[in-house]
């Protein structure tokens, strides 16, 4: 990193800003998912299949108030690299400072916090828009195509990012509801130590789950992720939601990538590199008590649960 990177990283991002204006709308790829669904893989795996740039430690923990700097300086190194960082992750961490990031102070920066996220922060920040439009037209403009950002909390800001970048697509990667809470509560115990205490966004109506169970907390989570997206990718015009499972994902990664890539209106006919087969994750267990929980809760309304249900490839 050169002295000018280091200490005025403003000054660098108003020389891409000038260098690279990109186009008046502004475009992203968007990831979205729910906690422990399979999101941090897909994203480590469509960053490398489509060689779009995306938003890396290195942009999160240096320049997370100019963004485009640390994107533009990870995007050139990893191009640059003969053996590209491997797909390894713990609970959406990545390692190392090229590789893919949730980029949670970036989105701070830009769209705030708080909770229930889906209300206090589901969209741009007043004097944010202009940033993050001239930041996401730069990256396209110097790279060829648009950036590829995951992040929990955008679940609850489709339609305020959708409207911001407004050539922007959406990817929304699925897992088995079950599958994925288990997976949560699993995850609370180890991140948080607590089994109450959530470890991303928080839904409209956190207070109310609070005072569930730690199993139907994780459930009713998946629920209200998927009941917001589903929501949310109704309303998108026809080329700028796709969705996919990560069981089918794991299954087949060249497949489903293929068929996202022919169902997104910016993706369309780009290049695409092959993929390794993945393994499926480890099987989670649970305490007695948390599994009892678990099944009566799925049991009071087996129907509600059905459509959140992987049934299958195909």
């Amino acid at each position: 990193m050169n002295q000018t990177f280091q200490d005025n990283p403003a000054q660098v991002e108003a020389e891409l800003f000038a260098a690279h204006p990109g186009p008046s709308e502004a475009a992203c790829v968007f990831i979205l998912g729910a906690p422990r669904t399979g999101s941090t893989l897909f994203y480590q795996a469509f960053a490398r299949a489509l060689g779009l740039a995306c938003i890396s430690n290195r942009a999160n923990a240096e320049t997370p108030l100019h963004p485009a700097v640390g994107i533009l300086a990870s995007y050139r190194a990893r191009r640059a690299e003969s053996m590209p960082e491997g797909f390894e992750s713990r609970f959406g961490k990545t390692e190392g400072r090229n590789a893919p990031s949730e980029g949670s102070a970036i989105f701070a920066n830009w769209c705030g916090g708080g909770h229930p996220s889906e209300e206090v922060s589901a969209g741009l920040l007043p004097g944010r828009s202009v940033h993050f439009r001239r930041t996401l037209s730069c990256i396209e403009a110097a790279t060829g195509g648009p950036l590829l950002a995951k992040n929990a909390w955008n679940c609850f800001r489709v339609k305020a990012l959708a409207e911001a970048a407004p050539r922007s697509a959406f990817i929304w990667i699925r897992r088995d509801a079950a599958a994925a809470a288990v997976s949560d509560l699993a995850a609370r115990y180890t991140v948080q130590g607590d089994p109450r205490t959530w470890n991303s966004a928080t839904p409209r109506n956190v207070e109310a789950l609070r005072q569930l169970s730690p199993a139907a907390q994780v459930l009713e989570n998946q629920f209200e992720f998927s009941r917001a997206v589903s929501e949310a990718g109704d309303r998108l015009a026809p080329g700028r939601f796709a969705s996919l499972w990560y069981e089918d994902f794991l299954d087949a990664p060249d497949a489903e990538v293929e068929r996202i890539v022919s169902n997104l209106s910016i993706l369309r006919g780009r290049l695409r590199a092959g993929l390794p087969q993945f393994s499926a994750p480890r099987p989670v267990s649970l305490s007695e008590e948390d599994q009892r929980d678990f099944d009566a809760h799925l049991a009071r309304d087996p129907a509600r649960w059905a459509g959140l249900a992987w049934r299958g490839r195909g």
